[in-house]
């Protein structure tokens, strides 16, 4: 029995309960030539063609050798560590305005603080001149200190445009090397172009297609 076959018996018993969706999704980089094949027999189809809503992302890397841009946080705004469980209703609050979505909980956001690969002091906030949260960057370190990941990141819309995404990130991407992480990961949907800009103008650079397949 293969793990999808697995996977999507368990999707089916989900449906009608609190967890269960009518649709969900697999990533796969373009090149997996052989996992693709599977996952369409599977009944899984690209979204990345589709006519409604088409959907592909991107991965991008930042190695070591390449220096961090000058970013320094507009004046008045603050670059500083999540407060702890305090501090997580905002955060969501803020998470949920920025992707336009309620996936994110508080309960869910409380769990992350509980994980063992969890460090508190890469889990950015930016605040702003009225102590309102702007900004959030959480970024993550493997195991093995090998890479780092930034996942997720949003800028509120009314301080967007002033730099601070940028500075938020490399400041993410400074603690992630002093933890000895060589190279820097992020993904993201090919179609949001001002994320595109923001990581490259970091120095990320796209290393590879990742194909998202729905069933």
């Amino acid at each position: 029995r293969s793990v999808w076959e697995w996977a999507c018996g368990r999707a089916s018993e989900l449906l009608g309960k609190p967890h269960g969706r009518p649709s969900w999704y697999v990533s796969v980089l373009r090149r997996q030539a052989a996992l693709r094949q599977e996952l369409e027999a599977s009944g899984f189809a690209c979204q990345a063609d589709v006519t409604v809503d088409p959907w592909s992302q991107v991965l991008l890397a930042l190695p070591t050798k390449i220096p961090l841009p000058q970013t320094p946080a507009p004046a008045r705004f603050v670059l500083r560590p999540l407060a702890g469980v305090r501090e997580i209703e905002p955060y969501v609050a803020l998470h949920q305005a920025v992707f336009q979505s309620r996936s994110m909980s508080a309960d869910w956001r409380g769990r992350t603080l509980q994980r063992p690969e969890y460090r508190s002091d890469l889990d950015l906030v930016a605040v702003a001149p009225d102590g309102q949260l702007a900004a959030f960057c959480v970024a993550w370190l493997a195991p093995d200190g090998q890479a780092g990941q930034i996942e997720p990141l949003g800028v509120a819309e009314a301080y967007r445009g002033q730099g601070l995404g940028r500075a938020i990130l490399a400041e993410a991407v400074r603690r992630l090397r002093a933890h000895g992480a060589p190279t820097v990961y992020v993904e993201t949907d090919s179609f949001r172009d001002s994320a595109l800009g923001l990581y490259a103008a970091v120095g990320f650079r796209v290393i590879e297609e990742v194909l998202i397949y729905r069933k």
